[in-house]
């Protein structure tokens, strides 16, 4: 029986400080051969250091990074076969588009005849066939964003690196550029590692997603799983939009949990199974709630006060205040009850779910 290959990327053990802080904190990590696995978090969790640490822009303190099977940790950053696209695009404003992406191939003293032929063929990849001679400066957001990938494909990287290389983007542009880097990563096959704060990003972009927070990584897995089954309050809180109620356990009813909190018994059905009187929170999406009277007997139900309503084009969003300080986000299609808009603040309404949803985690 033949051994499975060896991960595009293999990190053991991995730990960088910083003048007394650990930017990154024992992190253990393997990424697949063709894998667009995205390192989500917020600023200063860790995650642009160990990028740098994969790229050898950074020393580890402790540690390994294998790269197909070979450890590259001693490894200087121009003999790794990886490429590091920053958040900046590095552009060189007095060359022109194709001289740019030409930059490396020169530099490593490939053949004129060769330079052009990639040249041509990362152009027409990134979808700016006619604009090899124009400048950086006379081109847009996005197509200066095309530019620094082609550049950074160019060489044909086993793995390419990109730190946050949406985010000098608007929201529209930013939008449809993930499907771009979808398609050139599905294209091409390359290992991509992308770093972002942007949830949405990550959760559009990944096959896998890991994330990050003070120097570790809490979890890691598929964005849906990631989204729908958080290991914690903080992963839960930080994909996406999250209720977290603080609750305490009253028994069980079958494969039902019965829990107490804001005020109210609750039952959540296929829960883990902590003993009575354990106190837990209870995550609820906001798209998981409905606002009304017209849910089913079974679902569950709580009663509260319409703070606030925005209109979101295809959802509203609303605040919904349950008591003890306490303020629900619900959030519903614009066609489910599209006269919701028109309740003043201080209307009394009953927010439902389903005992099906809904997640128990530890408090």
């Amino acid at each position: 029986m033949s051994a499975a290959p060896a991960p595009a990327i293999r990190i053991a053990g991995l730990r960088k400080a910083f003048a007394g802080h650990c930017a990154v904190d024992g992190v253990d990590l393997d990424i697949a051969e063709g894998e667009l696995f995205c390192l989500l978090g917020a600023s200063g969790c860790g995650k642009s250091t160990l990028l740098r640490l994969v790229a050898g822009l950074e020393t580890p303190d402790a540690g390994r990074v294998l790269i197909d099977g070979v450890d590259v940790t001693s490894t200087p950053p121009w003999h790794r076969p990886v490429n590091l696209m920053f958040q900046s695009y590095a552009l060189f404003p007095h060359l022109s588009v194709a001289r740019n992406v030409a930059f490396g191939l020169e530099r490593a003293g490939l053949p004129r005849a060769e330079v052009r032929e990639r040249v041509a063929a990362m152009l027409e990849l990134v979808r700016l066939q006619g604009l090899g001679e124009r400048r950086p400066h006379q081109l847009s957001g996005g197509q200066r964003q095309r530019v620094a990938l082609a550049r950074a494909l160019a060489r044909r990287p086993r793995v390419l690196l990109l730190d946050e290389p949406l985010a000098a983007l608007d929201r529209k542009l930013r939008e449809a550029t993930q499907f771009e880097l979808t398609r050139l990563q599905r294209t091409l096959g390359t290992t991509f590692v992308i770093v972002t704060h942007d949830q949405h990003e990550a959760l559009s972009l990944a096959s896998r997603v890991g994330i990050m927070d003070a120097g570790r990584l809490v979890q890691v897995d598929r964005p849906e799983t990631v989204y729908e089954r958080p290991v914690n309050a903080f992963v839960a809180d930080f994909v996406g939009a999250a209720n977290l109620l603080a609750g305490t356990v009253r028994g069980r009813e079958g494969d039902t949990l019965v829990i107490e909190t804001a005020g109210a018994t609750v039952r959540v059905i296929g829960a883990m199974s902590p003993t009575p009187g354990t106190a837990v929170k209870l995550l609820l999406r906001p798209e998981q709630l409905t606002i009304g009277d017209t849910a089913p007997v079974s679902h569950n139900r709580l009663g509260g006060t319409l703070t606030a309503a925005a209109y979101g084009g295809d959802r509203w969003r609303y605040a919904v205040a349950i008591g003890d300080g306490l303020t629900l986000t619900v959030s519903e299609p614009n066609a489910v009850h599209p006269a919701h808009g028109a309740l003043a603040p201080g209307a009394a309404v009953t927010v439902s779910w389903a005992p099906a949803v809904g997640r128990v985690l530890d408090a």
